[in-house]
């Protein structure tokens, strides 16, 4: 009997040592596995070993408090510099000009640029205080031969490394914000405008004088409250996945605006880190003027719009919108003969 029970505790103590031998060999081949993980690769966003971190070992992106990368950014669809730069147009990086006027217009365009050169755009293009460039995309055959020759008769135009479309007008307008910090961020003030615009530049002139020690700002024609555009059918829709809001961040209208100098570098570094809009006018003087928390300031005298042919109306306003290149002559000559009796321009804006 006292056999058969020291036979059994000797069984138990075998048994107890067994299992007790095969927890501590399991546990540290989990250990060394999971030391393997750790060492192997840096834990991506999706790892449990990232998931499980505690605070005080965070990455040093995180420490350093950098956002993630915005999907779909303005910087990864544009390629940097340009095919056509022409920095020579803004000397000492603009720190004696007192207005840069830039003019988006498209490869096929040329009786435009030449109207303007001809009628408002020329009457500044002999200032040494003004500086007024044609912004555009690259273009195919045989129109991008037509702008290389029309650079080397005039020489005001600058061409980014994009493909010249409607759909890109954002990223004209973020190659406008690059060309403007590369080669002229010291200007006093900017003026970004469209091809088929009407621009008085005598009144322009008094407008920025006025406003020539404002800072922070953007002057325009301001659009407050305005709803995103459902339908598909419309060239300014915006579907909610591009934009939620219900109403759109008060912005300032595309055809012509016009920005103190300061506001350059800040437009152009948060414009390249911020979603992709096909609306050049709500992204850039919109959502990211919001962020920045730029002051948009409502200026009547920029008619973003079409009006009738009123002489006074020409002459006492900074822009006026959708004018053909043939009208441009008309307009010019109509407020430059002085045979209408019109009001004195004040320039307002705040």
């Amino acid at each position: 009997m006292e056999l058969r029970s020291a036979a059994i505790r000797r069984l138990l103590v075998v048994f107890v040592c067994g299992v007790f031998g095969y927890v501590v060999f399991y546990n540290s081949l989990l250990m060394d596995r999971r030391g393997s993980l750790l060492h192997a690769a840096p834990a991506g966003p999706s790892s449990p070993t990232s998931r499980q971190k505690p605070p005080s070992q965070s990455t040093p992106a995180a420490v350093a408090g950098t956002a993630a990368p915005v999907k779909d950014s303005i910087r990864s669809r544009l390629e940097p510099g340009f095919r056509i730069a022409n920095g020579g147009r803004c000397p000492e990086r603009g720190r004696d000009l007192r207005l840069v006027i830039l003019i988006t217009t498209a490869p096929g365009h040329q009786r435009q640029r030449k109207a303007i050169r001809l009628t408002w755009g020329g009457s500044v293009a002999q200032r040494r205080d003004v500086t007024l460039l044609f912004f555009l995309g690259r273009a195919a055959e045989p129109h991008q031969s037509a702008v290389d020759e029309e650079q080397q008769t005039y020489g005001d135009i600058v061409q980014g490394n994009f493909v010249d479309a409607y759909n890109n007008l954002t990223l004209k307008s973020a190659v406008m914000l690059e060309w403007l910090d590369t080669f002229c961020p010291d200007a006093r003030m900017i003026l970004k405008t469209d091809d088929d615009m009407f621009i008085n530049t005598d009144n322009l002139l008094k407008f920025v004088d006025v406003h020539s020690k404002d800072t922070n700002k953007l002057f325009g024609r301001l659009a407050r409250r305005w709803k995103p555009n459902r339908s598909v059918k419309s060239k300014y829709y915006l579907s909610p996945e591009s934009f939620a809001g219900k109403y759109l961040p008060d912005f300032v209208t595309g055809p012509a605006y016009v920005m103190t100098g300061d506001l350059v570098k800040p437009l152009y570094q948060a414009t390249l880190d911020a979603k992709f809009l096909t609306l050049e006018d709500v992204l850039v003087t919109g959502v990211v003027a919001d962020k920045l928390h730029i002051k948009r300031v409502h200026a009547k005298e920029f008619i973003n719009d079409r009006i009738k042919a009123d002489t006074c109306k020409f002459a006492t306003s900074v822009s006026v919108h959708m004018v053909k290149f043939e009208e441009q002559f008309d307009i010019w000559k109509r407020i430059q003969d002085g045979r209408t009796r019109c009001p004195q321009y004040v320039p307002t804006g705040g």
